[in-house]
């Protein structure tokens, strides 16, 4: 009997442990937004190399706009309102895995640091402000066929 309340308790903590899943190990911030196309985005990516975490960094932005949104700005709502559906589209896993750079219009500040990387792990923090075309990147998803043309 002892052994299976010993069993039981384990398969409880087990369960009631935190199940944290990101896909992009990244933060996301609104800047300002100049006109109703771009929005300016400050984002922190965390990776082994300088590459990696400014590559983290600008995948979490486009990560945000598509299926998070980016709160305080208007595009608060997620561009790509199922994800289940359409985070394995061949156009989103182009964007995200790094072919982004025609909806990117400018960096405006890169800074990167070593250290106590995110969980305490050594490694290179990118904090990244990029511009990011959202009007472009739209009419980009609507002709491969992720979005409907007015709306959803």
């Amino acid at each position: 009997m002892k052994t299976y309340m010993t069993i039981w308790a384990i398969l409880f903590l087990v369960g009631c442990a935190p199940k944290t899943v990101s896909m992009n190990k990244g933060i996301v911030m609104f800047l300002n937004s100049d006109n109703s196309q771009t929005v300016n985005l400050r984002c922190t990516g965390y990776g082994k190399t300088k590459d990696e975490a400014k590559d983290k960094a600008v995948s979490a932005a486009f990560y945000s706009i598509f299926f998070r949104g980016i709160s305080g700005s208007t595009f608060n709502l997620p561009m790509i309102p199922d994800e289940t559906t359409n985070k394995d589209h061949a156009a989103v896993k182009k964007i995200l895995n790094g072919e982004n750079a025609s909806f990117i219009n400018g960096f405006t500040n890169e800074a990167y640091s070593f250290g106590n990387g995110k969980n305490g792990k050594d490694g290179y923090n990118a904090t990244i402000d990029l511009i990011v075309n959202c009007d472009a990147l739209r009419r980009y998803l609507e002709e491969k066929k992720v979005l409907r043309k007015f709306g959803y």
